[in-house]
């Protein structure tokens, strides 16, 4: 009896598996002002940066946010991304990018869309792409 008990406990539970949240239902991921942070990052859902930054992103699909205190030096990739802090590296978007009248960019863009408030800073490549 203790035996088939111990059988049973063995078996693992098996869950439906759900589909993924919407792009509406996931909650964003912060990187906090006080926070210094080197690596290379990947998955869903969106991003707010407002600290330090250093390294790879890969967010396909989803939207970064580099807030006014925020430094990143990094490749991006994602649908979109707001800067109104600092960017520099090679950032790549399949929709739009919006560079904030206190955004400082440094690189190479490459977006479907551009939207550039008067004050922004960019220094470098810009290419705009058809999707």
């Amino acid at each position: 009896m203790a035996e088939e008990k111990a059988e049973i406990q063995r078996q693992p539970k098996i869950e439906p598996i759900s589909e993924a949240p919407s792009h509406e239902e996931l909650q964003p991921s912060f990187i906090g002002q006080g926070l210094i942070i080197e690596g290379r990052f990947s998955g869903k859902g969106n991003l707010i940066i407002q600290g330090r930054l250093k390294g790879e992103i890969q967010l396909d699909g989803y939207q970064i946010i580099i807030e006014d205190e925020g430094k990143v030096e990094a490749d991006i990739q994602a649908r979109g991304v707001h800067i109104r802090g600092e960017f520099k590296g090679h950032l790549t978007a399949e929709g739009f990018v919006q560079l904030h009248k206190t955004a400082r960019f440094e690189g190479e863009l490459k977006a479907a869309r551009l939207l550039m408030e008067d004050g922004a800073r960019l220094k470098g490549s810009v290419e705009l792409q058809n999707t």
